[in-house]
């Protein structure tokens, strides 16, 4: 799986294990900085860089994909609000993003942990 992020998690007393793989960073903790990259509105690669643009313009003018984007940009944003020094929560700008599979609109926000 080309999916660069992806975790495991082994619950013995449970004889429960969970693999995960996505291209989506869920949580990443640097020193006392939480930050989270929510992407929604996902398109498939083109097979020509013409195709790719035109899919990506689709993509962000989508209202269904800007709408289901935002929506996960706002539950992440009142969980890291929920852990985080009030005031620090902050996110970056639209961004753009390109996998082997994938188109995905994508933000990071980030936060300072007390």
């Amino acid at each position: 799986n080309p999916a660069p992020f992806g975790g495991w998690l082994m619950g013995p007393d449970q004889a429960t294990a969970l693999m995960s793989s996505s291209p989506e960073l869920l949580l990443w903790q640097e020193g006392t900085r939480l930050s989270t990259r929510p992407i929604k509105g996902t398109m498939a690669r083109g097979t020509t860089e013409e195709e790719d643009l035109d899919l990506i313009q689709r993509m962000v003018s989508s209202e269904k994909e800007t709408a289901e984007h935002l929506m996960l940009v706002d539950l992440e944003r009142n969980d890291l609000g929920r852990i985080c020094v009030p005031g620090t929560v902050q996110w970056s700008m639209w961004r753009g993003g390109a996998y082997p599979h994938l188109h995905p609109i994508g933000r990071e926000g980030n936060g300072g942990k007390p």
